[in-house]
């Protein structure tokens, strides 16, 4: 960066004698202070610490929503897990027992081992959900997203 120098010459008279005058000058920002680029870098500094907030807010609004979906699908998983695959599986228990009494019905028998399948595949999928849920977390920056109690290293 150069610094702001001017040259100056001219022809002119001084009490009767004439002279060729020469002058250079060099400003000094005594009152100026730099006012303008420090103007300039505070604005800078404002529209990044808005870009900065904006994206912060984002991001804490993405955490919180993936931390819901997260609670839901442990929640989805907890109740296919603890009511729905017990339920199918008693169902089909109670239907071979009827069976070897005597009361063998295979369509309905079919039926129970249908949807008790269906129940299993229910609880894998929110398994996966509920995993996916957990690595997303993870992502955002939750790295204290722990395991469930009796868990090691996501084996369940």
């Amino acid at each position: 960066q150069y610094p702001d120098l001017t040259l100056g010459g001219g022809y002119g008279t001084d009490e009767g004698q004439s002279r060729i005058l020469f002058g250079a000058g060099l400003p000094l920002p005594l009152l100026n202070r730099n006012r303008r680029a420090i103007a300039e870098a505070r604005a800078n500094r404002d529209v990044a610490r808005a870009a900065a907030e904006g994206e912060l807010e984002d991001l804490v609004g993405r955490f919180f929503r993936v931390a819901l979906a997260a609670e839901a699908a442990r929640e989805r998983r907890r109740l296919i897990e603890t009511d729905v695959v017990p339920l199918a599986d008693r169902q089909v228990d109670d239907l071979r027992r009827l069976g070897r009494l005597g009361d063998f019905n295979t369509v309905i028998l079919l039926e129970a081992l249908r949807t008790g399948y269906d129940a299993k595949v229910q609880l894998l999928e929110a398994m996966a959900a509920e995993a996916a849920a957990a690595n997303e977390l993870n992502a955002l920056g939750g790295a204290g997203v722990a395991p469930r109690r009796g868990e090691k290293d996501g084996q369940r």
